[in-house]
């Protein structure tokens, strides 16, 4: 039996004996088959210590589409943790939010011209909703500028770790979508990140800014409940409990869709006490936001992890081992 002096938490395969205890960094153990995930990168994260618990391609610099928004969230989240920005401040929007926010082709709710919106209404619609319109509204509030708002995002991904990335633009649009109106690279580019890099930012967001799984959770909501504006918003993340592929414990955390990025969904999810976070990368379904290949390659990672793991703990911080168990 092996003895752990590390304090903290290990990982248990459940279908070993107690003899083999799992620790660090792993896939799987030999007696436990890890899925094959039908995406072209993906990762499996425990949250509360990082390890990874299946990975496929995690380090390929991919396209992330609508899961940049977490990285908005991240910022926003900040900017009212340190006073900067309130939940009423009011924003107005500007000829760009409004001109990217009438196209229904991509996710948005319409918004007016130079009307005044708060600062949670437009985080909720982005949030739930991945209204990019209000995406660009909330940079532009925070930073002045997407183009300074970009530069928030780099700055940030390099402070928290995330590896190799690319960030031009908030919405995780084509920056072919904006109109002609992209602020940082060229005509053709969009937004990149790993697998690896999305499953930290995500484990940042839970631990740093819990409340944002209270927003991400919501299966449907009113924009502008009880005004003329009011559009049903209903959550993309189809996993939520209520919505069409149903599955109890998920509560976060952001899809996104492109196509050069394919299907993109970073989950999370709690059972029996233990949170995990999935990323799926270019589900290689098709490219409708319909497909749910998204949604079956996700649940096949989370059954993996809440099926073969849970999180124990060794021993109390300052407590001392008294026994050692001889090898036999």
């Amino acid at each position: 039996m092996r003895i752990f002096s590390k304090i903290g938490v290990v990982f248990l395969a459940a279908t070993l004996a107690m003899s083999s205890l799992v620790h660090g960094p792993v896939t799987a153990d030999a007696a436990v088959t890890p899925p094959t995930v039908n995406a072209n990168a993906a990762i499996t994260i425990e949250e509360s210590t990082g390890k990874i618990l299946y990975g496929k391609n995690p380090d390929q610099l991919m396209g992330i589409a609508s899961m940049t928004k977490m990285m908005d969230e991240y910022l926003l989240s900040e900017a009212v943790a340190k006073g900067k920005i309130a939940w009423d401040d009011k924003v107005t929007i500007s000829d760009y939010a409004y001109e990217i926010s009438q196209d229904r082709s991509l996710s948005n709710v319409p918004l007016r011209r130079g009307e005044q919106y708060t600062v949670e209404e437009l985080y909720q619609a982005m949030a739930i909703y991945s209204a990019n319109g209000a995406a660009i509204a909330i940079a532009e509030k925070i930073a002045g500028s997407e183009a300074k708002f970009v530069d928030m995002m780099n700055k940030k991904a390099d402070e928290l770790k995330l590896g190799e990335h690319k960030f031009v633009n908030v919405t995780g649009l084509n920056n072919a979508d904006l109109k002609g109106k992209q602020q940082v690279g060229s005509a053709t580019d969009e937004n990149q990140m790993t697998a690896r890099g999305v499953a930290k930012l995500a484990q940042h967001i839970i631990q740093d800014y819990p409340d944002v799984l209270k927003t991400s959770s919501i299966p449907k909501m009113k924009f502008r409940a009880g005004t003329s504006d009011q559009i049903d918003m209903t959550n993309w993340n189809w996993l939520l409990p209520g919505l069409i592929y149903a599955r109890a414990g998920v509560d976060g955390l952001k899809t996104g869709t492109t196509d050069y990025a394919g299907q993109c969904l970073t989950a999370t999810a709690v059972q029996d006490g233990m949170r995990v976070i999935t990323v799926v990368m270019h589900a290689n379904g098709g490219t409708s936001a319909h497909d749910k290949t998204r949604f079956n390659e996700t649940n096949k990672m989370l059954d993996f992890a809440f099926n073969n793991f849970k999180v124990m703990e060794v021993r109390k911080a300052n407590a001392t081992i008294k026994e050692t168990a001889k090898s036999k």
